[in-house]
C-alpha cells in the first residue's frame, strides 16, 4: 500500500504502519529507490552521489582492502542492523572476513563489524569551491 507523490502519478510511496518500519521490513518493502536506510523506524532516501564522492569511495575502499590484515574484509554500500528500527547504509564497512555471507548477503548485524565507526567529513567547503 501507499500514497502517490504529488506531481508524478508513476511514484508510489509505502505507508508505514502504525508503529513504523522495523529492520526486518526493509528488504520486502517493493520498488524503494536504490540506497535506501532505515532510522528510527523511518525511511531516509539517498540523494544522488557526486562524482567526487564516487571516486573517493573508491579509493578509500581499494586502500583499505589492499592493506586490511586477512582477518578483515572491506564491503560497500550495505546495510547494517543496528536495532529493531536502524539499518544505515555506511559507504564502506569493515567487517570480520569469517562474517562474509557470499554473494547473497544484502546486510550485515552489528555483531559481525571489526570497526565500529563512521567517518564523516564535511565537503561543502571543497564542494563549492571555484
Amino acid at each position: 500500500m501507499g500514497v502517490t507523490g504529488s506531481g508524478d502519478p508513476e511514484i508510489t510511496w509505502p505507508v508505514p504502519p502504525g508503529q513504523g518500519w522495523y529492520a526486518d521490513d526493509l528488504d520486502p518493502i517493493p520498488d524503494l529507490p536504490r540506497h535506501t536506510e532505515l532510522l528510527d523506524g523511518v525511511l531516509v532516501f539517498a540523494s544522488p552521489r557526486t562524482a567526487f564522492h564516487s571516486d573517493a569511495m573508491f579509493l578509500l575502499e581499494s586502500t583499505l582492502a589492499r592493506t586490511a590484515p586477512n582477518h578483515l574484509a572491506v564491503q560497500r554500500q550495505m546495510t547494517i542492523t543496528l536495532g529493531p528500527r536502524d539499518r544505515p547504509e555506511p559507504d564502506l564497512l569493515v567487517i570480520k572476513a569469517d562474517a562474509q555471507t557470499g554473494p547473497k548477503g544484502i546486510f550485515r548485524k552489528a555483531l559481525e563489524l571489526s570497526v565500529p565507526f563512521e567517518i564523516a567529513i564535511d565537503l561543502t567547503a571543497i564542494d563549492r569551491r571555484p
